[in-house]
């Protein structure tokens, strides 16, 4: 029993996985050294997420489900992150789009986003999809 049947480390270093990180450490740095402009914030962190899947190596359809599923998910994860906030009080946002009446700022969306395309770099890692 090989460890690489259970595991492909190429999934790790494809040009597919090392877009997905470079735009995860620029949405760290977006938010550490910009925290007190989220529009700018905003603003790039759209900008860098459609620049990440025009550079990737999918096929058009793929990609159209990939936004699909990153849509969904990011919205998922605001609008679920937004109800434990109001129900439970436990974390509270220095600032949040209270312009919208919302209790957290607005690239928070693009946070999850990149998270499912991290998600999408396990599971091909784990051999779940290839």
């Amino acid at each position: 029993m090989c460890i690489t049947e259970y595991f492909n480390f190429n999934a790790l270093f494809t040009k597919n996985s090392f877009l997905v990180y470079a735009l995860l450490v620029s949405l760290g740095l977006l938010i550490q050294f910009f925290k007190r402009y989220p529009n700018f914030i905003l603003l790039i962190a759209f900008l860098l997420s459609i620049l990440v899947i025009l550079l990737r190596n999918d096929s058009p359809s793929y990609k159209f489900k990939l936004i699909t599923s990153m849509t969904l998910f990011g919205l998922y994860g605001i609008v679920s992150e937004s109800l434990v906030i109001r129900n439970t009080g436990i974390l509270k946002y220095s600032y949040p789009s209270k312009e919208l009446g919302l209790n957290f700022p607005l690239w928070l969306f693009f946070i999850y986003t990149s998270w499912f395309l991290l998600i999408e770099i396990i599971l091909k890692f784990t051999k779940i999809i290839s």
